[in-house]
């Protein structure tokens, strides 16, 4: 009977010892994404912005599902390798880009208006940042069943996260065009316009990014957009150099234009978030957003 007491008395207290691990765990790593915590290192050139609680993983999206994605797209991309490597891959991957940056544009574009473009291009803006998102984690393809999802979801709080920068951007540029159009008599109002022009840009370029990978009020999200453009000037370099050299293309061959909307989507919020994943990484903490080492290339699927 003792024998028998103590054998129970064990297996109750692994069970009790294995439901607090598993607790400790779900607090302490969070492979689901959860509810973990990020902001920006305390030391070093940038200030500390507090802690940011990482956007969960999408309800609807299911675990089992994901993992067999995941498990398809290796699949086809074991194929296309065995089938044929070098430009044939070269060229399906970069079509395979091309649609989804079109299908980007169009979605953007259509949202833009549909909200009477001033109250649209806020939640247009991050739900194509979301999508990016998404699709970088290997969560989402379906570009306007999801996106109208996030567009609706993000239309009141965007107003207040997005819309200010848009207006003292638009404010500044068209200032910087008026003052330009002046001659020389301008031409130290234009020097003072250009910077802050600049800076209110690069800005804006960090809010959707923010707000689809970030659980942060719309009110502080100018703020630390802001503080992130003067913290990290590098990286709003790198974001002005891809601006300028899509606006180069974009004059010089007029119909890269049907895809500039969606690959400038793309290429800034897949850097915003590799800034963001480095930032984890440089506080210690489990990367938030996974391996964001190269832009994706798995198959779209805009159903």
């Amino acid at each position: 009977m003792r024998i028998d007491s103590m054998r129970i008395d064990n297996r109750r207290r692994s069970r009790r010892e294995t439901t607090e691990s598993t607790a400790m765990t779900s607090l302490t790593t969070s492979p689901d994404d959860r509810d973990r915590r990020a902001a920006l290192p305390t030391g070093g050139s940038a200030p500390a912005l507090g802690h940011l609680s990482v956007r969960e993983r999408d309800g609807r999206w299911d675990t089992a599902t994901a993992s067999g994605a995941a498990g398809t797209r290796r699949h086809r991309s074991t194929g296309h390798m065995a089938e044929g490597a070098g430009w044939f891959s070269l060229l399906a991957a970069a079509g395979e880009w091309v649609t989804w940056s079109l299908s980007l544009s169009a979605f953007w574009l259509v949202f833009t208006v549909a909200g009477g473009v001033l109250l649209g291009v806020a939640p247009a803006s991050v739900a194509a940042a979301t999508l990016v998102r998404e699709r970088t984690l290997g969560r989402h393809d379906r570009v306007w069943r999801d996106g109208a999802r996030f567009w609706v979801r993000e239309f009141p709080g965007s107003q207040a996260a997005v819309l200010p920068l848009v207006l003292v951007t638009a404010t500044l540029a068209a200032n910087y065009v008026w003052f330009s159009a002046q001659g020389q008599g301008a031409t130290g109002a234009r020097l003072v316009t250009l910077p802050a022009l600049a800076l209110a840009a690069t800005a804006l370029a960090w809010t959707a990014p923010l707000v689809a990978h970030y659980t942060v009020s719309p009110w502080r999200v100018t703020f630390l957009a802001l503080r992130l453009t003067l913290a990290r000037p590098a990286c709003g370099v790198l974001l002005a150099f891809v601006a300028i050299a899509m606006a180069y293309a974009v004059l010089s061959v007029p119909v890269v234009a049907v895809v500039a909307v969606g690959a400038w989507w793309t290429v800034s919020t897949w850097l915003c978030l590799r800034f963001f994943d480095d930032n984890e990484e440089r506080r210690g903490d489990p990367p938030s957003a996974g391996p964001l080492r190269t832009l994706p290339t798995h198959p779209l699927n805009v159903s």
